[in-house]
């Protein structure tokens, strides 16, 4: 599909917005809207007797408005300043992260624009540390939080949803490359308050077809505790037919006060051996990852916690990466 091709899918989105918008009872459309800001910051510490590096680190400061025109239009705009890590010479880089429209009626969801991902939110908002470590799907380049394109959720019942989405696919902090697309569409179950059961699959066809497949379940045993586990699949990753990784996340919490949590996680992420091949095409970035530690939250806005993050490498006679971290998030 061509850009032009998604050109005239956004207009198609956008007016369908407005004939539905101009069709309300006339009313008087009221324009409010709320400034937000989040930052994650830390210090950390190499503890290996070879290192024996520190560092403090801003991984992220997020500049954002909320703007809500009546009880069925939105909108939502947002700047990430992050470190770029593309080889720049720059330590900061301001990237677009959301400029969407949302249309909320009845049982259907609509966005068009520079979009944030359901399926990476779900995982996201369960873990519940993204300040201290990035999701699996987001860690491990598999899919992006925000994309350019256009996203339709509905609501069949109050425990099921289904939700498409078409996007450029090339992520928030790039321009369209070419005139390929990514669709993705996923389904989330959620049968009771305790239980969050989604499952996702994405086509990305270039001169090879990419797929991801990805199951997610969590489950809160009460207020205070809560697991989640999700394994994910990419196949012909990159567009390189036969390159597949694959991997699985399991983290979990425990609230022991209003104030004080724990809360621990275990990653691993794995290739495949192709043909006549003795190690995994992608063992260099093979291995398992080791977190967890203590939140403290004084107030609404404000997180601190001291954890460990270890990696261990597929690669033989790497050495084992020992981290210590204070981390913070800030977010009103």
């Amino acid at each position: 599909m061509t850009n032009k091709s998604v050109g005239s899918l956004l207009m198609f989105v956008f007016g369908f917005c407005f004939i539905s918008w101009s069709q309300e009872d006339k009313k008087e459309a009221i324009t409010k809207g709320t400034p937000y800001a989040e930052i994650f910051t830390n210090f950390h510490a190499d503890i290996n007797p070879q290192q024996n590096s520190f560092l403090f680190d801003l991984t992220r400061a997020n500049l954002g408005y909320k703007f809500f025109i009546n009880e069925n239009f939105s909108g939502n705009v947002c700047i990430d300043v992050g470190n770029p890590k593309n080889g720049s010479n720059y330590e900061f880089v301001a990237y677009l992260k959301y400029a969407a429209i949302v249309y909320d009626k009845n049982k259907w969801n609509i966005a068009g624009g520079m979009i944030g991902l359901d399926h990476f939110r779900t995982q996201e908002k369960f873990w519940g540390y993204r300040y201290i470590f990035k999701s699996f799907l987001d860690e491990y380049c598999i899919s992006h939080s925000a994309d350019l394109g256009v996203t339709a959720k509905y609501q069949f019942s109050k425990t099921l949803r289904f939700d498409a989405t078409l996007r450029n696919g090339e992520g928030y902090k790039k321009q369209a490359s070419d005139n390929t697309l990514r669709f993705g569409t996923g389904i989330l179950f959620e049968p009771n308050k305790s239980i969050t059961i989604r499952g996702y699959y994405d086509l990305y066809d270039k001169h090879v077809a990419q797929s991801t497949y990805s199951i997610f379940a969590g489950y809160k045993f009460s207020e205070n505790y809560r697991l989640g586990l999700e394994y994910n699949i990419v196949t012909n990753d990159g567009w390189n037919e036969k390159n597949n990784k694959y991997g699985f996340s399991v983290y979990t919490t425990y609230q022991i006060s209003e104030k004080v949590a724990f809360f621990g996680r275990f990653d691993q992420l794995a290739s495949n051996i192709l043909f006549e091949q003795t190690d995994s095409w992608n063992i260099a970035k093979d291995g398992s990852a080791i977190i967890g530690g203590i939140q403290y939250k004084p107030n609404k806005n404000i997180k601190l916690s001291l954890n460990h993050q270890g990696w261990i490498s597929k690669v033989a006679g790497t050495q084992y990466q020992n981290l210590i971290f204070i981390s913070a998030e800030c977010k009103f």
